[in-house]
């Protein structure tokens, strides 16, 4: 019954046996790799915006490049943080660290999935907000 027990709470018994930690070692490598590049592009991003045209039509564009440079730096902050302590994890087969991998690569999909959601029901409103602009007409 004890046994049990302790299985259920490692999740059925799974172990991290070799090939699944060169999986994790491959992914994190990615995901590393992702997120820098991910910061490299906001760079250019931000100095595109600075170089860029000044003027009304400018400063609106502007503002919409700051929101996503944000959104993107945030995100990529998770999966990067996500690398390194998986990264480390299976280096010196720390736990705490693992766990704290897993947290940011959960962190990373749930904000992924609500700035999603944000834009399909930005993309609605303005779809609706058109459609009874032209009714009006």
């Amino acid at each position: 019954m004890e046994q049990n027990s302790d299985q259920s709470n490692s999740l059925f018994g799974l172990r991290i046996e070799g090939a699944t930690r060169d999986l994790l070692h491959t992914i994190a490598t990615w995901a590393r790799i992702i997120a820098i590049v991910g910061f490299i592009s906001a760079g250019l991003s931000l100095l595109g915006m600075i170089i860029g045209k000044k003027g009304g039509a400018a400063a609106f564009a502007n503002f919409f490049t700051v929101i996503t440079l944000i959104i993107s730096v945030v995100l990529n902050i998770f999966l990067f943080r996500f690398a390194n302590h998986t990264l480390a994890s299976l280096s010196n087969m720390n736990q705490v660290q693992f766990n704290e991998g897993a947290n940011n690569l959960k962190n990373y999909f749930k904000l992924y999935g609500i700035f999603i959601l944000i834009i399909i029901v930005l993309a609605v409103l303005f779809v609706l907000a058109v459609g009874a602009g032209r009714g009006f007409r």
